[in-house]
């Protein structure tokens, strides 16, 4: 039988079901300046015969007052969807919907991973009240179509198929700039059975990584995972080599957002620190004719240069306000001189367990230097502790202070709004912070040494 059900609707008894509803979730739309709430960006998006388009909807707030709005219209024809500049056909009937509600259920994981978690610990949906007579789309359904896809490994799959889509029918004259944004690799560790060819007992791990008998078989599910990704990646760019508009006049751009650890010091799926196997992400930039082929660089590289350097190799000068560094001429081999120290941070950490706490940090080509919001710090000797297992903060007390003065530095040039007055003036708890559930030290967060007490 079916186990836990949630409804999703703006009366569901489960906040959780009403977070997930249409009249909660928001998107992204070109153009506006705030999100959108997902009802809003559905029903503005409808195409009339006679009518046209309502896209003022975007701006409404009230999902009901959305909805009563809609009721109230004469009747006309429903010709489509237009969304972001995109023509939506009315065939298949849910596809625009079960889209737009993908692609808000996407960006609300990548928020918030305590919510995610949960949604995947739900066996079933439904709706306070589904009439297939008279509508045809079905939050319940929307929500089951994001669990099903990503529980059975083949989320990317067809994100990259909408995306080739996309593609294939795209006929505007200016430039497009088109982000595919998918969750694997990441929990849930899920993989298309075609792709897990890995034996456990055979990979190749690093030195710190740990002793849990789980890690190996996660590992080698996260390695499927990245393959099938890969797999994925291939076939978008043999498919937009094959469109002559795309053909040697696009720039593409891996990157990620974070690490998971995957067994590195005994961590799996954890992304809340300033490790390198949390911290450090790949970045690799492809274009044919306008970017060198160069190999690797060990450049100080952060998510913060992407858009300067995004723009310098669109041949556009940024902003002056931008914050990063553009790294276009290293893209084409030309002389450059990179930074010397990369701002690192946790802001906002979800606080779920004593593990989770915020910290603010930076890396240099030899240093790697964190403050916890506990006043614990960590210092790494990348050069010869590149594994970061020996924290030398107690052992370096002037090489912690030069690189907190760095740091105190970096945040006042980010417009720091309160870290900095954590760090010169925080005080330590007295005493222990109880621990009264079940979870014991698994963590790496410096407080569980002295800070926490389990009772």
């Amino acid at each position: 039988g079916v186990g836990r059900l949630l409804e999703v609707s703006t009366k569901s008894p489960d906040p959780l079901g009403v977070r997930l509803s249409a009249f909660n979730l928001s998107v992204e739309v070109d153009g506006e300046p705030n999100p959108v709430l997902l009802e809003a960006a559905f029903q503005g998006s409808k195409v009339f015969a006679t009518q046209g388009q309502f896209t003022h909807l975007y701006e409404v707030k009230d999902g009901s007052a959305v909805r009563r709005f809609m009721n109230e219209l004469p009747d006309d024809r429903l010709t489509g969807f237009r969304f972001d500049g995109h023509d939506w056909p009315l065939s298949p009937r849910t596809a625009f919907y079960d889209w737009l509600y993908l692609h808000s259920l996407r960006e609300l994981a990548r928020r918030d991973d305590q919510a995610e978690e949960t949604l995947f610990g739900v066996d079933g949906f439904t709706d306070i009240e589904f009439n297939p007579a008279k509508s045809i789309n079905c939050q319940a359904r929307s929500n089951a179509l994001y669990v099903a896809l990503t529980k059975n490994g083949t989320l990317t799959d067809a994100l990259t198929d909408l995306t080739i889509d996309y593609l294939e029918q795209y006929d505007r004259e200016h430039p497009l700039f088109l982000v595919l944004s998918v969750e694997p690799p990441h929990w849930p560790l899920e993989a298309p059975e075609e792709f897990m060819r890995f034996d456990p007992e055979t990979l190749k791990v690093r030195p710190n990584f740990g002793d849990r008998p789980d890690l190996r078989e996660r590992l080698a599910i996260y390695y499927a995972m990245i393959e099938n990704l890969d797999w994925n990646i291939g076939r978008l760019l043999e498919a937009m080599q094959a469109m002559e508009k795309f053909q040697d006049n696009t720039v593409t751009v891996y990157f990620s957002d974070h690490g998971d650890f995957m067994g590195s010091h005994n961590q799996m799926e954890d992304k809340g620190h300033p490790h390198e196997e949390s911290a450090r992400i790949p970045a690799v930039f492809h274009a044919p004719g306008i970017i060198a082929a160069q190999g690797a660089r060990h450049d100080l590289f952060s998510l913060v240069d992407m858009v300067p350097t995004t723009l310098g190799l669109a041949g556009v000068n940024g902003s002056t306000h931008l914050q990063g560094t553009d790294f276009s001429p290293a893209c084409r081999a030309e002389a450059f001189e990179g930074p010397e120290e990369v701002l690192l941070e946790m802001v906002g950490n979800p606080r779920v367990h004593f593990d989770y706490t915020d910290w603010r940090g930076l890396v240099t080509g030899r240093w790697k230097y964190a403050f916890y919001e506990s006043g614990h710090e960590l210092l790494f000797d990348l050069k010869k502790d590149p594994y970061e297992q020996n924290n030398l903060a107690a052992a370096a007390p002037s090489t912690c202070a030069e690189l907190r003065g760095s740091l105190l530095k970096m945040l006042a040039d980010t417009r720091e709004p309160y870290f900095d007055v954590l760090i010169e003036h925080g005080v330590q708890p007295e005493g222990p912070t109880l621990n009264p559930s079940q979870r014991r030290r698994d963590g790496i967060a410096p407080h569980w040494d002295d800070m926490i007490e389990n009772v």
